[in-house]
């Protein structure tokens, strides 16, 4: 029996492999162990760490070029870019920053 289009069409996840030393933080908002994980943005994989306890996460941070990312124009982020964005973005803590 041949697969309908929209099995074929279904998107592969690329593995996520984290940058050597790099380590996600607990869950600011409840202290549960935080996942990574790639999700799709019309087509293009993006990064976003959440909490499975509580379902923290921050907006994902998506492969591609990104126009306007930030008040700068013609960002773009390779694979690898994203994920250390995402820990980047996941990690940081008003408490660090003092």
């Amino acid at each position: 029996m041949p697969e309908s289009a929209p099995a074929r069409m279904m998107l592969q996840k690329p593995e996520v492999v984290l940058p050597a030393g790099a380590i996600i933080k607990p869950c600011p908002c409840c202290g549960a162990e935080a996942k990574i994980e790639v999700v799709f943005l019309y087509g293009t994989p993006a990064i976003r760490i959440k909490c499975p306890k509580c379902y923290m996460q921050h907006a994902p941070v998506q492969e591609g070029l990104h126009l306007f990312y930030g008040g700068r124009e013609d960002v773009s982020f390779t694979f690898e870019e994203a994920i250390q964005k995402s820990l980047d973005i996941w990690n940081r803590r008003y408490i660090d920053s003092k």
